[in-house]
């Protein structure tokens, strides 16, 4: 028994060891930056947002500042080109709630009793 406690830990040593190489590469080149890059920071998924976050921290401490800045420069870019005031249901059913609301409260102040 005690040999197999010891083959398992020294196995899983083994495999879970961290691999040298993987360090030199440059975090600015993962394809998780060049999506951003392409389809901007909303269209990554929940669960690839937090390897983003890691890889842009990495890319920024490697001089890679001005990819980040240029990611998120695109992203509000094309926020502001998407964006139209008023020009959606939502919006519109916003607008209208709200002067009634304040219709509502005008005739209370005024209202005599």
């Amino acid at each position: 028994m005690k040999n197999i406690i010891f083959y398992l830990i020294i196995s899983f040593g083994v495999y879970y060891a961290q691999e040298q190489g993987k360090s030199d590469t440059n975090p600015c080149a993962d394809p998780i930056i060049s999506f951003a890059r392409k389809n901007g920071v909303k269209a990554l998924t929940i669960t690839d947002m937090q390897k983003y976050l890691k890889v842009s921290k990495a890319c920024q401490e490697k001089g890679g500042e001005a990819v980040i800045d240029q990611i998120y420069i695109n992203e509000y870019n094309r926020d502001f080109d998407q964006s139209k005031f008023m020009s959606s249901w939502t919006s519109t059913y916003g607008m209208c709630v709200t002067a009634i609301i304040f219709y509502y409260f005008v005739g209370l102040i005024t209202v005599e009793k």
